[in-house]
């Protein structure tokens, strides 16, 4: 139960990447109060962001710390928890409450999710090594250079919702990087087929299939290069390997809440509010688009339509 109106804040942000910290300063320009939960065990470590103004091919874990600072340093109603946070649930139609691991209770007037996603990586022998190195996600991530000590690049085409034109459209877009590009389909052979009849008249060049089973995927010697491995014939060494793995939202409140999917597995929103008033979600977890730049601008956006619907509420 609230004790009294002295322990509510007006936002309870869960999760203190970009989109939760875009979020918080936002609302802090309006004066609205906001805890940030940040759970000590989430680690952004090395993750270098790129396409983002000022901060190119520097860390993610920087960016948060220095928006940390900046927040901190000009925004008094907004604070920060180093708290993991295992449950949320609505208290009444104007409060929510939080529980953190040691049994605290926090309390606010709308949450907001920012809790990102996590990746539910396939069953092929090496690849989890090859995904922290980031060989397998996009191929920015190592610097353009990378892409010098290879010619060629791959598409790992798997995945219950993988479609021929998605194949090909990810072909094209790295094949700009690249001399030559291999799509995998690892076994699936009426996918290779239609992957083939796509580039037939998809007229980029320089595209081509394989479908044999993959067998291990192994880090080369030379930076963000790998080796694709098969149960016949020679490997294939690639620059990199271009592929996104199914996810599923990070965190137990989407059940907790019972909030409402999308079809690709994201949190169901209108104008950033999920199927409960009060609730937002931003960042990866309510978006297929999963850049540094989407998070932030979500963030602000949903932040403007917190920021309304508290002074309504008032």
């Amino acid at each position: 139960m609230v004790e009294s109106h002295d322990d509510v804040v007006d936002t309870l942000i869960i999760g203190g990447g970009p989109a939760g910290l875009a979020t918080a300063l936002y609302l802090a320009q309006y004066l609205n109060s906001a805890i940030i939960f940040d759970s000590p065990q989430h680690s952004k470590h090395a993750i270098r962001t790129h396409a983002v103004p000022t901060w190119d091919k520097r860390t993610l874990a920087d960016l948060c710390k220095a928006a940390r600072k900046e927040i901190a340093s000009h925004y008094s109603t907004v604070r920060f928890e180093q708290r993991t946070i295992h449950c949320v649930n609505k208290l009444t139609s104007s409060y929510f409450e939080a529980r953190d691991a040691e049994g605290r209770r926090w309390y606010g007037k709308t949450v907001v999710l920012a809790v990102g996603v996590r990746y539910l990586l396939p069953d092929i022998p090496g690849y989890d090594t090859c995904w922290l190195g980031g060989s397998c996600q996009c191929p920015h991530w190592g610097g353009r250079s990378t892409l010098d000590h290879l010619p060629t690049a791959g598409v790992l085409a798997t995945g219950e919702n993988m479609t021929a034109e998605q194949a090909v459209a990810e072909a094209c877009m790295i094949r700009r990087l690249v001399e030559n590009v291999v799509i995998y389909t690892d076994g699936n052979l009426e996918l290779a087929v239609a992957i083939e009849a796509s580039l037939a008249t998809a007229n980029i060049g320089k595209v081509s299939t394989d479908s044999r089973p993959i067998e291990r995927l192994s880090k080369g010697i030379k930076l963000n290069c790998l080796t694709v491995e098969f149960g016949n014939g020679p490997p294939r060494h690639q620059g990199f390997l271009l592929h996104n793995p199914k996810t599923e939202i990070d965190g137990p409140f989407t059940r907790q809440l019972g909030l409402e999917l999308t079809e690709d597995g994201a949190l169901r929103t209108e104008k950033y509010e999920t199927s409960i008033e009060g609730v937002f979600a931003v960042g990866d977890c309510a978006s297929t688009s999963r850049t540094i730049l989407n998070a932030m601008a979500s963030g602000m956006a949903a932040a403007t339509r917190i920021t309304a619907q508290l002074q309504q509420n008032r």
